[in-house]
């Protein structure tokens, strides 16, 4: 009896093109693995290590801002939308903001101590209060 069917191939032999397709696609893994590995690196935070020269409060206008956000936070709304920041001024490496309220009141005006290098909150003090 004589069979259309081919015949059947040795163990093994058919397999090799098998393992080379496979072989290529975890080699083409690994490149791609290693080639987006900078990438998710790079979108990594990296602390900051530099300071600027003039340290972190470096104008009267960035001393202004901190103090409007300090107040924002410490003082009502209604009174907060009053005031209004006169001058900012440098000595020592620490900046001293003040804020006068409503010219229509007798007032004196709030006072807040800033350090120049790292932006922190020396001092707070309101006459008024």
């Amino acid at each position: 009896m004589v069979s259309n069917c081919p015949s059947p191939m040795p163990l093994g032999a058919g397999n090799f093109a098998v393992h080379q397709i496979i072989f290529i696609l975890l080699l083409l893994f690994a490149v791609l693995a290693l080639l987006a590995l900078p990438c998710h690196a790079q979108g990594q935070s990296v602390p900051a290590t530099h300071e600027p020269n003039n340290g972190f409060v470096s104008d009267a206008a960035a001393a202004k801002d901190i103090a409007k956000l300090v107040l924002s936070r410490l003082l009502s709304p209604e009174v907060y939308k009053d005031k209004r920041y006169s001058d900012a001024g440098l000595t020592n490496g620490v900046w001293t903001v003040h804020c006068w309220g409503p010219k229509t009141a007798v007032n004196f005006p709030l006072t807040i101590q800033i350090r120049q290098k790292t932006g922190a909150i020396i001092s707070y003090v309101n006459p008024n209060a």
